[in-house]
């Protein structure tokens, strides 16, 4: 499993522990068949089955943002592109995991200090046909913001 980003030095005894248990049930929980999760201390909080960007958007719609009630939180998805980061940076995860992780994510993630972990890593999100970038992460490049991001996803979805 590689290791994108730094941990807090004041986080690694007792965040860092949680943080290390949450990415384990994450993957586990991804390898088992769900498309994204939501993992706080090593205990699933939600999960979600389905295809594209939904999975992520259910759970938080769900959860919501992290108000601080889970410090530890990691996101888990199984395909981490940049639209699914954004989705998983809203929640408030400190750490995220994907079974695919895009570079875009990668550089992302590093610039605002947050653990990615991974198995599979791509340049890019293709689409469902292999011959274009994935329509979310286009969406969610040209977004500013991860709220923006996510006002323009719900609007997209809603529109259909």
């Amino acid at each position: 499993m590689a290791l994108f980003g730094q941990t807090d030095s004041k986080d690694c005894n007792q965040n860092g522990q949680g943080i290390s248990l949450s990415l384990e049930v994450a993957k586990q929980q991804i390898d088992s068949g769900w498309a994204s999760v939501l993992v706080a201390d090593g205990k699933v909080l939600d999960r979600e089955k389905g295809r594209g960007i939904r999975p992520a958007l259910l759970i938080l719609e769900r959860i919501g943002q992290n108000d601080g009630r889970y410090p530890n939180l990691v996101f888990g998805d199984r395909v981490l592109g940049l639209a699914a980061f954004r989705l998983g940076a809203l929640l408030g995860a400190k750490a995220m995991w994907g079974a695919l992780v895009s570079q875009p994510v990668l550089a992302e993630a590093a610039a605002r200090g947050i653990a990615v972990h991974g198995r599979e890593f791509v340049p890019s999100i293709l689409n469902r046909t292999g011959d274009g970038l994935c329509p979310m992460e286009q969406l969610s490049a040209t977004c500013e913001s991860d709220a923006q991001f996510y006002s323009e996803l719900v609007r997209r979805l809603q529109g259909r």
